[in-house]
């Protein structure tokens, strides 16, 4: 014969993690968050990239400009390259696109007719 006990009481055994502060954005897994992150660290590299490019326009502002010696200028001008393509266009790009793409991909799936599908989405392509 069985016997029926009381449930025990509920007490929640650990705390639900904060939404606020700097660690709650840098671990998070939100496709918004992670865009401007994305977008926030493009624009301070732009900034860096800018200020690399100034450098070298005060070096050749004058002739015989003693700013920066002729390895560092030159040192500079790859940096400057660099931070401006890797650092800064490229994130920018990537924290522009994805929720474009979202969005243009839910907008063809509603369009989707099976009968006359001409986007080829997997929907249609799929085996019924």
């Amino acid at each position: 014969m069985a016997t029926l006990a009381a449930a025990p009481p509920y007490t929640e055994s650990h705390t639900e993690p904060s939404n606020t502060g700097i660690m709650s954005w840098l671990t998070t897994v939100d496709h918004k968050r992670i865009g401007v992150l994305y977008l926030v660290s493009s624009l301070f590299f732009f900034v860096f990239g800018g200020l690399e490019a100034g450098l070298l326009r005060a070096q050749l502002a004058t002739p015989n400009g003693n700013i920066l010696s002729a390895e560092m200028y030159n040192q500079m001008f790859t940096m400057h390259g660099t931070t401006m393509i890797f650092l800064a266009v490229m994130p920018l790009s990537a924290a522009s696109k994805p929720d474009c793409c979202v969005r243009s991909s839910q907008r063809r799936m509603a369009r989707c007719s099976r009968q006359r599908c001409t986007t080829r989405c997997s929907r249609c392509t799929a085996p019924q």
